[in-house]
């Protein structure tokens, strides 16, 4: 609108390292058909992120390819995974499912049994996002159905595991803490945040050191290989998350070059921003004659995340 055109509101978009939170489709390893690896792997490979983030998302979102994004903790050598068909259904394949019935769906060369279920959830807003979804994992043979039901209903049958796949999302913090997300004794108790069942003995005995470290670059390591670990069994088909701020302001305000703080959100703003009458009175001026005030640029990556993302993208699948 004309008084962004025209640099009266500068409209800006900071990435940072704050602590992000990881978003996915939790997959129930406890049960069919996601105790099988191959299918978790199918399901991941199936998941059409690009379609959300070129139709619905106006590209403002990045891939998430660790369980800790934007930040220290995420292990760098995590296989990047995007929605590839082809390799999809290779893993179908190995998982016994090399057929399609009449309706489409992959079926197990032994039993028999159709690669179809039911994904549960709350809100409308959500049916958009689940659709699309639901489309790319059709065309390799996966039918996932959408039905909506009451949250709280919801909330109950996914703590107590009765579930086949669920979206979720958590809230990052600025030192983890893992132990309550994927400890193997959490695996099988209903009312905790081990979702998807995730029971890694390596996994455990990392979480512990983690836990007795107050070393930053010991710590960073455990993190870094629990997160690996973790993503190597492939329990939730990661989604996407903003490592960044995006702010619109008027133009009356003296920033750092950085404008915020390398792990604070918006609120750090009021610490490190100032307006002195002056600037105030250029802004009213410029209002009044119509003209144009400088606005420097609107992507600003003072710690380099985004350059860091990007360069991980060249990294081959």
């Amino acid at each position: 609108f004309e008084a962004v055109r025209k640099g009266w509101i500068r409209k800006q978009k900071i990435y940072n390292e704050q602590p992000q939170s990881f978003s996915g489709y939790m997959m129930n390893m406890r049960q069919w058909p996601f105790d099988d690896k191959n299918v978790r792997l199918a399901f991941c490979y199936g998941v059409d992120r690009k379609t959300l983030f070129d139709k619905l998302f106006f590209n403002q979102y990045e891939y998430i390819d660790s369980y800790y994004p934007g930040g220290r903790w995420g292990n760098p050598d995590n296989r990047k995974i995007r929605y590839n068909p082809r390799r999809a259904e290779r893993f179908l394949d190995r998982a016994g499912y090399t057929e399609r019935n009449d309706d489409g769906n992959r079926v197990h060369d032994k039993p028999g049994k159709p690669l179809q279920f039911t994904i549960e959830y709350g809100f409308p807003s959500s049916t958009r996002i689940h659709q699309v979804i639901a489309e790319g994992l059709l065309k390799i043979g996966i039918r996932m159905k959408l039905k909506r039901i009451d949250y709280n209903t919801l909330m109950k049958k996914i703590s107590e595991r009765q579930f086949t796949v669920h979206m979720q999302a958590w809230r990052g913090i600025l030192f983890p803490n893992p132990i309550t997300s994927w400890h193997g004794d959490l695996a099988n108790e209903p009312y905790n945040n081990n979702l998807s069942g995730v029971s890694i003995d390596e996994v455990d005995q990392l979480m512990e050191q983690y836990d007795r470290t107050f070393d930053i670059d010991e710590q960073t390591a455990f993190m870094q290989k629990i997160d690996g670990l973790i993503f190597k069994e492939h329990p939730v088909a990661l989604c996407w998350y903003g490592p960044f701020e995006r702010i619109v302001s008027w133009n009356h305000f003296g920033q750092p070059q950085k404008v915020l703080s390398r792990t604070g959100d918006d609120h750090s703003l009021w610490r490190y921003w100032w307006t002195t009458p002056e600037m105030q009175q250029r802004l009213a001026k410029a209002k009044e004659d119509g003209t144009d005030l400088p606005v420097g640029p609107d992507v600003i990556d003072p710690w380099g995340v985004k350059a860091r993302m990007e360069a991980g993208e060249e990294v081959k699948e």
